[in-house]
């Protein structure tokens, strides 16, 4: 095993304690920018794809592993998921999905997303208010990691302008007002979905920031990350239908804004495709598209 797959020693023995099996070995560590994770397998060939998060509350992945389990219960193809601890170490254990990540858009991939979204609805597990003040809080200030405004503020005019009208958005009232009904993933794009035909989903992965919240947000970042996965208009007037028919006007122009800053931001910060140009082109036509209410198809590139 080389210098770069040495693990604590004692990843194993937590994995065989919470789920037997025995012999676990780490075979792969996925590559990426948002938090790692890695696939483990034991000599009776049971396979995990194991998060570690050092020093992280218990009860925060607790909660996950529990809404998690509500949205398996309501046909979301979401991995069985358990929370593994050993004093300040916590790891998430998710069971081995099949599939591909980031498959192509397919019209039948299409609707069976925009059907596993609509399963969210009404699984709410707790109070529902935290969800505005997150938003709001995305809005006008931030995040560490991601929804960061210095990257904006420090690009180009171009993105200047559009955090402008993130923060006046942020300080609209309505935000304040934004109900939160359902269970979201809160990072549902093409990266985290996975199919073995193209035709279906086989699962959707990286739950970690999964809370309650409005579904509706959910589409919008589906629907804007789509836009550069595929040419294909009849499928991405198919999703943008989708966001544009669910919540109220106000909810979608909202969770636009924050779906837009946060990956115009991740694309400055992380130089990923479409690059951060060409995404921040793609948020004023999404936002245009959003406020209007019809889908029209993307502009070309500028320069």
């Amino acid at each position: 095993m080389g210098d770069d797959l040495r693990v604590p020693l004692d990843v194993a023995a937590m994995l065989n304690e919470a789920l037997g099996s025995g012999d676990w070995i780490r075979r792969q560590v996925f590559g990426g920018t948002s938090h790692g994770a890695e696939l483990w397998a034991s000599a009776s060939g049971q396979m995990a794809i194991v998060k570690r998060h050092p020093d992280a509350p218990p009860g925060q992945f607790e909660a996950v592993a529990r809404r998690v389990g509500l949205l398996r219960e309501a046909g979301v193809p979401a991995p069985p998921t358990t929370v593994v601890t050993d004093g300040a170490d916590v790891m998430l254990v998710h069971d081995y999905l099949p599939g591909r990540s980031d498959p192509a858009l397919t019209s039948p991939l299409v609707e069976h997303l925009i059907d596993i979204v609509g399963r969210e609805a009404g699984l709410a597990d707790e109070s529902a208010e935290h969800w505005p003040e997150l938003i709001r809080t995305s809005l006008t200030d931030g995040f560490a990691g991601y929804c960061e405004h210095g990257s904006l503020q420090t690009f180009s005019e171009g993105s200047q302008a559009l955090l402008d009208r993130v923060r006046r958005v942020g300080r609209d009232p309505v935000v304040r007002r934004l109900p939160a009904p359902d269970l979201v993933h809160y990072d549902l794009h093409t990266g985290n979905v996975l199919s073995d035909d193209e035709l279906r989903v086989s699962g959707l992965i990286d739950w970690d920031g999964v809370r309650v919240g409005d579904r509706v947000l959910d589409l919008a970042n589906l629907t804007f990350t789509s836009t550069w996965k595929t040419a294909d208009t009849d499928v991405l007037a198919r999703l943008w239908d989708a966001f544009l028919s669910s919540g109220t006007h106000d909810s979608r122009v909202v969770y636009m804004h924050h779906v837009v800053l946060r990956q115009v931001d991740w694309t400055i910060r992380h130089d990923v495709n479409p690059g951060p140009k060409r995404t921040t082109e793609l948020a004023s036509w999404a936002l245009a598209v959003t406020e209007k209410g019809e889908f029209a198809p993307a502009p070309a590139a500028i320069g």
